[in-house]
C-alpha cells in the first residue's frame, strides 16, 4: 500500500477528524471519499466517528500514516491526559456528534487546527476567549460538516476565522472549564464548581453525570430532542442546558435540594408515589449505580421532606430484619424484575433506598402480605377459563378497573397477570343479583349476539361495553343455564333492553316490518325500488333512520292500511279478494305507486285522504 507524500504528525490536542482534513488538504486530494478509502477508512456511514473505528482499522491507518499506534489513539481520545481506551471511547459515543464539528474562530486563527475537546457536545464555549463555539457557517447557515475539504473554510468557501464572535460572561464558563480541567488542560477553575463532587470524579464519570442532567433538562424543554449528540441540536440550546446543570452543582448540595423541591408531579396516569413526584428524573437514575451521588442526596432529601412510605434505618442488621433485597423479593414472588419495579412504583410493595446508595431494599412485611394475597388470585388463563370469556375481554375488564389485579405483566407477558379472586366473584355476584330481579319470560341472546345487534343500530359497541352497561343497570340479564360453572355464559342478555338502549337513531328491517305489519321481503323490495332510503349493515339486514321512516310513513300506505282506512270511511271492501279490491280502488282513481303484489303495493296518503 502506497503511503502519503506529506505525513505531518498530529498536534497534542488536535482532533482526529481535523487531522484527517489537514492531511487531505495538504496532499491536494479532490474527493474526501477517495481519500478516506485510501487510508483504510471504508465504512460509508459515520466514517469519522471516533468510536466507530475498529482495532484493525487503526493498525492500517497508523501504518499508512507512518505513526505509532499509541500516538494515533491519543489523537482519537478527546482528552489530553490520560488518553482514553477504545472501551472508554465507545462509552462516550453519546457525547460525540457523528457528522458535525464545532470551532472557536479565534483559536482557529491563532493555531490553524481543530482541537479535540471541541468534539465533545458538552463543551459549548471556548474558555480562553470567553465565546460560544460555532457549529454553523455564518454565510450559508449550514452545519459545519466533519467531511469539510478545508480546515479553515466551510465547503461554501467562507473563511471560518472571519465568523462573528458571540461573547459570554465568565460565570457561564464554569462547567466548560471543569471539563477542560478533567481533560488535562491547565486552566483556572470556578470556585463554586471546584467544591462540587464533579471536581473529584474521573473524566468518564463526570461526563456521565453532566450528560444525564443535560439530557433531562433538554427533554423537559423540548421532547423532540432525545440524544445530546444529534447534529440537529444547536450549540446555543446545549449551552443553555449546561448552565442549568452548572447551577445545580454550584452550591452543592443546597442547590440540588432546591432543584428537587421545585419538582411538579408527573402527568403520567400510571406513575405513583415517588415516581409520580419526580417522574423520569427518578426512573432514569434509581436503577443505575453510576449515579450514586445523586441517589445519596435524593435519599437524604426524601428522609427529611417525603411524606410517603420511606424507611430509614441506621443499623444494617436492623435493615436485614425489616427489609430484603430486590433479588430476594423477586425470587419469593416469582416475577420478573420489571414487574417488581412496577409493584414498587404502585406502592403494592414498600421500597427503601439505603443511605449509602449501594443497595435497594423492600419491606419484608409488604412482600409477605403480597404473597398471601397472591393465593387468592388467578392468572389470565385461569380467569378466562373461570369466567368462560376470551382473554382479550378479561384484559379489557382489567383496564377498565372492573377486575382488580395484584400485578400486571411486562408488555405482553401473559403469565405475569395476577387477578384478585374477590373482584372476579364480585362481577359474577353482580350478574346473579341482576338476573334474580328480572322475569323469566325475557327473550335472551348471547354476549356476541348482543354486541352484533348494538352495532347494527349504528353504535360501535364491544363486548366490554355490554358488560359495563349490565353493571350500570342499563341492560337486563337473565339465567339461560343453571350450571354455575359456566361463568358469564350462564347469563343471557335481554334483546329488548339492548334495542331500547342502542336504537336511538336507527330501525332495522325487522323493526319496520313489525311496525307496518308486513313481511321483511316487502321492506327490502321498497328499499330496492328507492322508495325507502336505507343503508346496508349486513348481508341481509338494512338500517333505516327514524327520520326517513317517519317521512315514508307520512307519504305512503300499504295495501292493508288502505283497506282499513276505506272501511272506516264506509266502503265495503274484502281485503282477501285482491282483484275485486283493486278494481274498486281504480274506480276511485286510487292507483298503487309501486308494487307487484298486494304485499308490496304502496299508495299515496294524499289519494286516500280525499275519501
Amino acid at each position: 500500500m502506497s503511503k502519503l507524500l506529506i505525513r505531518p504528525k498530529p498536534f497534542e490536542d488536535e482532533s482526529f477528524s481535523g487531522y484527517i482534513t489537514r492531511l487531505f488538504e495538504i496532499n491536494h486530494y479532490d474527493s474526501m471519499s477517495t481519500f478516506l478509502n485510501k487510508i483504510s477508512i471504508q465504512d460509508k456511514r459515520n466514517r469519522l466517528c471516533l468510536y466507530n473505528l475498529k482495532e484493525d482499522q487503526l493498525n492500517k491507518i497508523a501504518d499508512f500514516l507512518n505513526l505509532d499506534i499509541h500516538l494515533l489513539i491519543n489523537s482519537i481520545s478527546p482528552i489530553l491526559n490520560p488518553p482514553l481506551s477504545i472501551i472508554d471511547l465507545i462509552q462516550l459515543k453519546f457525547v460525540i456528534p457523528k457528522n458535525k464539528i464545532k470551532v472557536c474562530p479565534k483559536c482557529l486563527h491563532e493555531n490553524g487546527y481543530h482541537k479535540k475537546i471541541w468534539g465533545i457536545s458538552l463543551v459549548t464555549i471556548c474558555p480562553i476567549h470567553n465565546c460560544l463555539l460555532i457549529d454553523t457557517c455564518f454565510k450559508c447557515k449550514k452545519i459545519l460538516s466533519v467531511y469539510s475539504k478545508k480546515l479553515l473554510f466551510c465547503n461554501c468557501g467562507f473563511n471560518l476565522t472571519n465568523s462573528p464572535i458571540e461573547e459570554v460572561s465568565s460565570d457561564q464558563t464554569s462547567m466548560t472549564r471543569l471539563i477542560y480541567h478533567a481533560s488535562g488542560y491547565e486552566i483556572e477553575l470556578d470556585n463554586d464548581l471546584s467544591n462540587s463532587p464533579l471536581y473529584y470524579m474521573k473524566f468518564s464519570s463526570m461526563i456521565s453525570y453532566i450528560l444525564y442532567l443535560t439530557t433531562f433538562f433538554l427533554c423537559k424543554q423540548n421532547n423532540k430532542y432525545r440524544v445530546i449528540n444529534s447534529s440537529r441540536i444547536d450549540n446555543r440550546i446545549v449551552h443553555q442546558n449546561i448552565l442549568m446543570v452548572a447551577n445545580l452543582f454550584s452550591k452543592w448540595p443546597e442547590s440540588y435540594y432546591e432543584f428537587l423541591s421545585g419538582f411538579h408531579s408527573s402527568k403520567e396516569a400510571t406513575d405513583k408515589g415517588i415516581v409520580k413526584k419526580f417522574g423520569y428524573f427518578y426512573k432514569g437514575m434509581i436503577y443505575d449505580t453510576k449515579y450514586k451521588i445523586l441517589i445519596d442526596e435524593l435519599n437524604i432529601y426524601l428522609s427529611k421532606n417525603w411524606s410517603g412510605q420511606l424507611y430509614k434505618c441506621k443499623i444494617r442488621d436492623q435493615i436485614k430484619v425489616e427489609f430484603i433485597t430486590c433479588s430476594q423479593a423477586r425470587r419469593l414472588i416469582g416475577c420478573h424484575i420489571g414487574t417488581l419495579r412496577r409493584l414498587i412504583e404502585e406502592r403494592k410493595i414498600i421500597c427503601k433506598i439505603e443511605n449509602d446508595g449501594s443497595e435497594q431494599f423492600v419491606s419484608r412485611e409488604s412482600v409477605e402480605s403480597f404473597i398471601e394475597n397472591s393465593k387468592d388470585s388467578m392468572s389470565l388463563i385461569q380467569t378466562e377459563d373461570y369466567l368462560k370469556i376470551h382473554r382479550v375481554i378479561v384484559k379489557k375488564l382489567v383496564e377498565e378497573g372492573i377486575l382488580e389485579t395484584l400485578r400486571r405483566p411486562n408488555r405482553t407477558r401473559v403469565r405475569e397477570y395476577k387477578i384478585l379472586l374477590k373482584s372476579i366473584e364480585s362481577l359474577l355476584d353482580t350478574f346473579k343479583r341482576i338476573a334474580l330481579k328480572n322475569s323469566e319470560n325475557m327473550e335472551l341472546i348471547t354476549l356476541k349476539e348482543a354486541s352484533m345487534i348494538a352495532n347494527l343500530y349504528g353504535s360501535k359497541i364491544s363486548a366490554i361495553d355490554i358488560i359495563k352497561n349490565v353493571i350500570c343497570g342499563k341492560i337486563e340479564v337473565g339465567f339461560c343455564s343453571t350450571n354455575v360453572s359456566e361463568g358469564l355464559r350462564s347469563y343471557g342478555y335481554s334483546k329488548a333492553s339492548i334495542k331500547s338502549l342502542y336504537s336511538n337513531d336507527y330501525l332495522l328491517t325487522t323493526d319496520v316490518a313489525l311496525a307496518k305489519n308486513v313481511q321483511i321481503h316487502s321492506i327490502k323490495y321498497w328499499i330496492e325500488e328507492a322508495i325507502l332510503p336505507a343503508e346496508k349493515c349486513d348481508l341481509t339486514i338494512y338500517r333505516i333512520t327514524k327520520d326517513n321512516f317517519k317521512k315514508f310513513n307520512d307519504m305512503f300506505l300499504t295495501y292493508d292500511e288502505v283497506i282499513k282506512e276505506l272501511s272506516v270511511a264506509g266502503y265495503r271492501l274484502n281485503g282477501e279478494n285482491t282483484k275485486e279490491c283493486l278494481n274498486i280502488l281504480l274506480s276511485l282513481n286510487i292507483i298503487p305507486v309501486v308494487g307487484a303484489s298486494r304485499r308490496t303495493y304502496l299508495f299515496n296518503v294524499s289519494d286516500i285522504k280525499r275519501y
